[in-house]
């Protein structure tokens, strides 16, 4: 079949890159990831910095920020003592 794409999936296409679908394991295996993460994470880094990540997370999904700047401010709070808890929250984030 000979498919357009819209303006919308070009647009897509460039910020995100091709999406495969996951399968309903596949989410749910990553739900419960981001679940251990962020209970470790709220543990480890207390309540305050727990709360600046979320609120970090809600500008990127918001596109206010770029997922680099989300990196590089959670570097911020997130490091030296949490480098691993970093590189987690980077290796979910990029998926």
């Amino acid at each position: 079949a000979d498919e357009q794409l819209d303006g919308e999936s070009i647009l897509q296409l460039v910020q995100h890159g091709p999406v495969s679908e996951r399968s309903a394991e596949e989410r749910e295996a990553a739900q419960r990831r981001w679940a251990a993460f962020t209970q470790e994470a709220f543990v480890r880094l207390g309540p305050r910095r727990f709360d600046e990540m979320n609120a970090q997370i809600g500008q990127m999904n918001d596109g206010e920020i770029s997922v680099d700047d989300l990196l590089a401010r959670a570097r911020y709070f997130m490091c030296p003592d949490n480098e691993d808890l970093h590189a987690a929250f980077g290796q979910m984030i990029r998926g």
